[in-house]
């Protein structure tokens, strides 16, 4: 078989596998999951019945990973194109732009992505991991909306989110071994703060191969939520903590453990108060100061 065959093939194996995986664990946001109010935000993976709230893409794309900007006027998402033909020597993935006001399409890189991508506040940017499929070897990278540049940060790492004014970005990253994946991000990593206004190394504030995943970032930019698997992610019941730092690594607390299921995503309430889990029985708030679950009445 030849080697762009074997790669697509290998796409299409990869993508069928996370998204049924991801049936099991943790059924995709909708688009109001994704652009509601609260801060931090987090990609869709595709396949589940929620992504029927996704705006219809241009006949002949699959999408794996998807996330609007917060102008809501661009969506970038990894996947496949297939310009109405089975022969696969037609068949481009990649990362792509979706102009929705516009409604064309454009692809911004060629490869076998499986990893989330994040938008930085201005919309303006994207920050990606050039990881292929399943790959321990994760550059993250800032690409131009507009002129397509793409810029190495020189750092390793996955699941990337922006701090409110766009000047630091936090990852999971220093992936210890193949212990499975997330929502396309190693479960063996730990959270890093990395300034972009700058060169400097980045800062590890969370304990190191813990398996840190989807960090998100209060209103202020002062603190940093993020999940951490307490059983593997295959498990029918899975478990995990919810956890708070202060965005340079003090002040570390437990705040929730979560029972049964798997987060889909984690946002801030908008007075930096609690966390909003996105599960699969419901949204749930928790309390940032560790006192429990409050009423919706609280997602103020």
């Amino acid at each position: 078989m030849k080697k762009p065959l074997l790669m697509l093939f290998i796409l299409g194996v990869v993508y069928a596998g996370i998204t049924f995986l991801g049936r099991l664990a943790v059924p995709p946001h909708s688009m109001t999951e994704m652009g509601g109010e609260g801060a931090g935000r987090h990609p869709a993976l595709v396949g589940g019945e929620l992504t029927r709230n996704f705006p219809q893409l241009p006949p002949g794309y699959e999408p794996f990973m998807m996330d609007i900007s917060p102008d809501k006027r661009w969506l970038a998402f990894t996947g496949i194109y297939q310009p109405g033909t089975k022969d696969s020597e037609k068949v481009e993935a990649g990362l792509w732009l979706f102009d929705l006001q516009a409604n064309q399409v454009r692809k911004l890189l060629s490869g076998t992505f499986t990893s989330p991508m994040a938008w930085a506040p201005d919309g303006r940017r994207l920050a990606f991991s050039l990881a292929q499929g399943y790959d321990l070897n994760s550059p993250l990278v800032l690409i131009d909306r507009e002129t397509g540049k793409v810029t190495g940060l020189g750092v390793s790492g996955a699941g990337p989110a922006f701090s409110p004014d766009g000047g630091k970005l936090a990852y999971s990253g220093n992936f210890k071994a193949e212990r499975g994946w997330f929502r396309g991000v190693p479960v063996s990593g730990s959270i890093f703060v990395l300034s972009l206004a700058e060169p400097s190394k980045p800062k590890e504030i969370s304990p190191a191969g813990e398996g840190a995943l989807m960090p998100c970032w209060s209103p202020d930019g002062t603190r940093i939520a993020y999940f951490v698997l307490l059983t593997a992610v295959s498990q029918e019941e899975p478990r995990a903590t919810v956890i708070v730092a202060k965005a340079d690594g003090s002040g570390l607390k437990k705040v929730y453990t979560i029972e049964r299921y798997l987060p889909l995503s984690l946002s801030w309430t908008p007075s930096g108060e609690a966390i909003r889990l996105v599960t699969p029985d419901g949204d749930l708030l928790v309390a940032a100061d560790g006192s429990g679950t409050l009423p919706k009445a609280a997602a103020k």
